[in-house]
């Protein structure tokens, strides 16, 4: 988890042969299954993904670049989510994902 406190997200990414999509979470604790304890099993997080920042929603990144800023549906602005603890989810087909940086 990490607090969300760019502008942007930005890949060290090499999807030139395939394709990445992103999706980001709120990190907060989910109610198991036993409904009497909560988690935040990295499993469980993608419960909790925030509107706007699903994967579906990612448009998907098919690039080798070493800054390469991800975009959403209603554009690449983090500012909707800025200061809130998150998770990222990472699809990955035929792709390298070297590092992620807000920016």
């Amino acid at each position: 988890p990490f607090v969300v406190t760019g502008d942007t997200l930005q890949l060290n990414v090499d999807a030139s042969r395939g394709r990445v999509r992103v999706g980001i979470a709120e990190y907060k604790p989910v109610l198991t299954l036993k409904d009497t304890t909560y988690s935040t099993d990295p499993h469980l997080m993608e419960q909790n993904v925030l509107p706007g920042f699903t994967r579906d929603d990612c448009v998907p990144v098919e690039a080798n670049s070493i800054e390469h800023v991800v975009n959403f549906k209603q554009g690449a602005s983090l500012d909707a989510i800025k200061g809130k603890t998150v998770v990222l989810f990472v699809e990955m087909l035929d792709a390298n994902l070297y590092a992620f940086r807000l920016h």
